[in-house]
């Protein structure tokens, strides 16, 4: 790296050529500039950047109009694209192929969850139960959260449905969204919300 004794570098800055302009401390500096070849990423690299992509993809899939409300509201530290990723990573491999479905949260945030929460079949093929039980301590208000129901099925996934099915009924019986035309669900995720816009952490189930 080269000192610049005139002050020509006062007048220019950032990258011209081969060389970088850079001020420090009320000087300027001339250096080469770094040569980077092209695609030249370790086999690590790319793996970890399929990984990134495959999450980034599940963000796509799953925006909806209350996906900022879940996910910017969960912590201040990061915004919530920032915090989806961080949270769903783990449910990919490194090569980027998803792991299980059961390992996705659709949902986070700072709403306590339901105990012994329970999906299954009813009669109706088109719709499940869904039971659950209370904290015996529970707030009244938290009895007025809202189930959220959302499936998922060969790679697609519904939008969130808000049922009218209030926490302190301890359950009944919903319609099974469509993740697509023609696409059957195999998992549902079930999860809270209040009229404030706060959400609790989703869980995943067979069906």
């Amino acid at each position: 790296m080269a000192k610049m004794k005139r002050p020509v570098g006062d007048l220019m800055s950032g990258k011209l050529g081969n060389v970088v302009f850079v001020h420090r401390n009320d000087k300027s500096y001339v250096r080469m500039a770094p040569i980077r070849k092209h695609n030249n990423w370790s086999e690590q690299q790319l793996m970890y950047r399929k990984r990134l992509s495959s999450v980034s993809q599940l963000w796509r899939n799953l925006k909806s109009d209350l996906s900022p409300y879940i996910w910017n509201n969960v912590t201040p530290e990061m915004n919530g694209y920032a915090f989806f990723i961080k949270t769903n990573i783990q449910a990919f491999s490194i090569d980027g192929t998803l792991i299980d479905p059961k390992l996705i949260f659709v949902s986070n945030g700072h709403l306590i969850k339901s105990r012994n929460m329970h999906v299954s079949l009813s009669s109706d093929p088109d719709s499940v139960d869904i039971q659950w039980q209370n904290d015996p301590h529970l707030k009244l208000a938290r009895g007025l959260d809202q189930l959220v129901i959302q499936t998922y099925g060969e790679g697609f996934f519904s939008k969130p449905i808000v049922t009218s099915l209030p926490r302190k009924d301890l359950g009944g019986a919903v319609l099974i969204p469509k993740p697509a035309p023609f696409t059957k669900a195999t998992h549902i995720y079930v999860f809270f919300a209040n009229e404030d816009q706060n959400f609790s952490q989703s869980d995943c189930f067979d069906i």
